[in-house]
């Protein structure tokens, strides 16, 4: 047997039955797979139930991330040195998780990059801080209880990612789900009027969000100036439709992760999901724009605003200024310093106690 041969069928679901919806059955009936089950397969060569579970380490309130028939499944990759993460990076990738549903995405992947390349950055900077190694940057991102429950942690190198994208790929799509990689980043995604490179870390589509950081590409005003080699921006607009199936697609959601634990939901928790689900959709589209690659008019790349989530104070985190505390604050302030900044400060000053006792 071949490694990508796995004889276990996944755990499927029905959707929502027809009379709920009122549509017929052939168009109700999409089978639905969780995600998690995938990534074990791929990732881990196992599909234990524990395995599984413990990839997405849902709240009992949250419905794990599935893939589903007849639509593109897209997956956030979130790149960076994050060396060490902050508040800035999980505010980034939570608020474009809010919009999630509007783009068909299921879960996000983090993927920090290998210590040869961290290294190689901050020598080319003389920047000459601290590195922490990539297992400590994983763990600093896995041990943060903010983490969103549909973010999962890639640790092993940059080769064996590229690798496991493919066997994900091709796992999913011999059941019968599309799936597509959509990388994520910053204001630092567009330098000079140029967004970053095509197919980055295997992804075609591409978002990028101010919620971090102020964007360059931003008049005063708040206009999207135009990118180079790309078509002028496009306002995303709300349609009612999609906001009713956003609530179909959220009870049959909640409903099969609540099933996957063997339990269901109580009546009243659907009273005002119609209502709060119409309004939350077309609260998140407000300022959200797409465009194309002139070159390749099939690569989008959407920006979504970072709206209130983006203040100024929550701007002047980033990870040099964090390095310049771990440098200059003695160890009996130090940890005091890291709160509300770094993600799992307590962790990291741990980090930070081995490394100094080194010296």
């Amino acid at each position: 047997m071949s490694e990508y041969d796995y004889p276990t069928p996944p755990p499927m679901v029905e959707a929502i039955p027809s009379k709920v919806t009122n549509r017929t059955s052939a168009e109700t009936d999409l089978r639905r797979a969780d995600l998690g089950y995938y990534i074990a397969k791929c990732h881990f060569r196992s599909t234990c139930m524990s395995t599984i579970l413990s990839i997405f380490d849902q709240a009992a309130n949250h419905s794990r991330p599935e893939l589903r028939q007849r639509r593109m499944n897209r997956i956030l990759v979130y790149a960076g040195c994050f060396n060490p993460p902050h508040v800035a990076h999980q505010r980034l990738l939570e608020h474009a998780l809010q919009c999630r549903e509007d783009l068909n995405i299921i879960a996000a992947i983090v993927l920090p990059f290998d210590d040869k390349k961290v290294r190689s950055k901050y020598r080319r900077k003389k920047d000459i801080g601290v590195v922490f190694t990539k297992s400590q940057r994983a763990k600093l991102w896995q041990g943060d209880p903010r983490l969103h429950d549909f973010v999962w942690v890639y640790d092993r190198s940059m080769e064996e990612w590229y690798m496991f994208q493919g066997r994900l790929r091709r796992a999913v799509e011999r059941d019968g789900f599309s799936l597509e990689f959509v990388s994520l980043f910053g204001s630092d995604g567009v330098r000079h009027g140029k967004p970053s490179a095509r197919m980055s870390y295997g992804c075609k589509q591409m978002i990028i969000s101010d919620a971090g950081r102020k964007a360059k590409f931003i008049t005063e005003e708040g206009e999207l100036l135009r990118l180079i080699r790309c078509d002028p921006w496009m306002t995303v607009s709300a349609d009612k439709r999609h906001a009713i199936w956003r609530v179909i697609d959220r009870k049959a959601s909640v409903d099969n992760a609540l099933s996957f634990k063997g339990s269901s939901a109580k009546p009243e928790y659907y009273d005002d999901l119609f209502e709060e689900t119409e309004l939350d959709f077309i609260d998140k589209l407000e300022g959200v724009a797409i465009c194309n690659r002139t070159d390749f008019p099939d690569e989008w790349i959407c920006f979504i605003p970072a709206g209130v989530e983006g203040s100024e104070s929550q701007r002047e985190i980033n990870s040099t200024r964090i390095r310049h505390i771990i440098k200059t604050y003695p160890i009996k302030q130090l940890h005091k310093r890291l709160e509300g900044k770094a993600l799992s400060p307590r962790k990291l000053f741990e980090f930070v106690q081995d490394i100094r006792s080194l010296h």
